[in-house]
């Protein structure tokens, strides 16, 4: 049981004001966000159903890339600020340490 960072609780809010008009309900979860247990709310189905699953497409060197987005990756990627662009430069970072480094990717269903 932990608060969310007061910054966290602002881009949540204003994720899920885009999604609903429901003003009882986004205050219910903008309470729910500002307390003790915060940190179990977010992952409530009731929460994740306001953000969606995505994919990326990364064309990388000869390599094509489909990284999927669920929604628990959605909702912690608003809740720390983190982009899509944000994202892809992360996981190119990745791919390029792996080939100097001689690691082999497996390409598997991973998420």
């Amino acid at each position: 049981m932990a608060k969310l960072k007061s910054g966290e609780i602002r881009r949540l809010t204003a994720h899920l004001k885009k999604q609903t008009n429901d003003v009882e309900q986004l205050n219910f979860i903008e309470d729910e966000l500002s307390g003790e247990e915060a940190t179990e709310f977010i992952r409530e189905p009731e929460i994740l159903s306001y953000f969606t699953e995505s994919e990326i497409k990364i064309d990388f060197e000869e390599s094509k890339w489909r990284l999927r987005i669920i929604r628990y990756t959605h909702l912690r990627m608003i809740q720390r600020g983190i982009s899509r662009d944000t994202i892809i430069k992360l996981f190119k970072r990745f791919i390029e340490f792996c080939r100097k480094n001689n690691e082999v990717i497996i390409v598997g269903a991973y998420k």
